[in-house]
């Protein structure tokens, strides 16, 4: 798969490109506490089952949390990795903080 090569200019437009990021963002409210998790204090990459314990979400929400972690990734808000024993559980994917 080919890498993404950014067109956005991040020396200049600085008040645009936050402007685009906060929508990407949105109000959902998931969205906004796992994003919270992921950059808040004391962050590093965590699996999806570590951020729904982070933010206090249970197993039911879990296609929910799924959701909102590829909608944040799809905007480049964080990345997701594979998860090669990095964690004990068995979640497949981590996310972390994004070069923003």
């Amino acid at each position: 798969m080919k890498a993404k090569t950014s067109v956005v200019d991040w020396s200049g437009n600085y008040e645009e490109n936050c402007i685009q990021l906060s929508k990407h963002l949105g109000k959902n409210k998931i969205r906004r506490k796992l994003f919270d998790a992921i950059y808040g204090r004391g962050s590093k990459p965590r699996s999806k089952k570590q951020l729904m314990a982070a933010v206090g979400l249970n197993a039911r929400h879990g296609q929910q949390a799924q959701n909102q972690l590829d909608n944040l990734a799809r905007y480049g808000l964080i990345v997701r990795d594979d998860n090669d024993g990095s964690t004990d559980d068995t979640a497949a994917i981590l996310a972390s903080q994004s070069d923003l």
